[in-house]
């Protein structure tokens, strides 16, 4: 071997040695994001804390720090003011946040269905909203269906007796209340376990519909990116499959968030909610614009949503189209 190919061989070498013992290049730092659920920790988060728990969440480069709402909370004013990139609100939230100004629209709903009620004792026969006349009635802050739900029927928000918020059903029990606002995911199946027999009054019933617990962003980060919104939608609602296809699990890794230790009340709400969130006629988080518009007609006003508002402001299918292949 002449000098210059020894030479040249033992660069080589050298070369390879180093490339071999060079680290890999680094795999980026993940995203770091916050979500601001609606309420406490619960099953009505599940498919997020699955999403965290099973890796979903980290398999799109994301981590996720899930923070607790609940009245003192004001989701809309988080998200659009930056101090949280994502939100959990009801429907009628998000078409009345984006007639108030705020800059964000939905980008999956988690419930098709709100699982949102009014319920009794059944002991008090209380059965329809025309029943609530004279009664004490748990109202929430800005609650705009109960009015609605009761003129429909003939009643003025006048005839019943408003009480405010309680979050302990032994008032309930106790008839301190008479009309509760609550979930039939969740303080229903609560007083069920407990031994009393609820009826429960359903808003869609009445005429009234809105989708439950979706997820919004601002205007600004579908705009510039989306592709961390995609991340986040496609490992949340793969995380919502597997909760629904496995209640059991999903109670579990809930039990591990919530305060709520009974895991027999945890798998009967989970199991409650199934059905609000998917019945197999579409995807899961998947919206519809006549829903949109139903919603916006009766929680606000037909003439407003008619002439000022448009409703492609209120939500988009743009993520939900790239994880499950729809076209608008």
């Amino acid at each position: 071997m002449n000098k210059t190919l020894k030479v040249f061989f033992i660069f080589f070498l050298i070369l390879l040695t180093l490339s071999a013992c060079s680290p890999i290049a680094a795999k980026p730092a993940p995203d770091q994001i916050s979500v601001r659920l609606k309420w406490t920790h619960g099953v009505q988060f599940a498919g997020f804390y699955i999403a965290e728990q099973k890796g979903y969440f980290a398999e799109e480069n994301l981590s996720v720090t899930l923070l607790e709402g609940g009245l003192e909370f004001d989701e809309l004013d988080l998200v659009s003011t930056g101090q949280d990139d994502f939100g959990v609100v009801g429907g009628q939230i998000v078409v009345s946040g984006r007639r108030d100004g705020f800059p964000i629209k939905a980008v999956a709903t988690i419930f098709q269905i709100s699982p949102a009620v009014y319920f009794s004792l059944a002991e008090s026969g209380i059965e329809r909203p025309e029943d609530f006349i004279g009664k004490r009635v748990m109202v929430f802050p800005n609650d705009i269906k109960l009015p609605i739900m009761l003129n429909n029927v003939g009643v003025n928000i006048n005839q019943i007796i408003a009480v405010p918020p309680s979050t302990d059903l032994a008032s309930l029990y106790a008839g301190e209340e008479e009309v509760w606002t609550g979930y039939v995911t969740n303080q229903v199946v609560k007083a069920r376990l407990d031994g009393y027999e609820i009826n429960v009054i359903y808003p869609e019933d009445y005429g009234i519909f809105e989708y439950g617990d979706c997820i919004i962003a601002t205007d600004d980060m579908i705009l510039q990116n989306p592709d961390l919104i995609e991340r986040f939608v496609r490992a949340a609602m793969r995380g919502w499959r597997y909760a629904i296809e496995n209640p059991a699990e999903a109670a579990q890794v809930t039990s591990k968030y919530s305060d709520i230790e009974n895991e027999t009340f945890l798998l009967a709400s989970m199991k409650a909610q199934i059905p609000l969130i998917h019945n197999g006629a579409a995807p899961i988080g998947w919206m519809e614009y006549d829903d949109w518009q139903a919603m916006c007609e009766i929680l606000i006003s037909p003439d407003y949503c008619e002439d000022e508002f448009q409703i492609q402001d209120v939500f988009t299918h743009q993520f939900l189209n790239a994880i499950y292949g729809h076209e608008e």
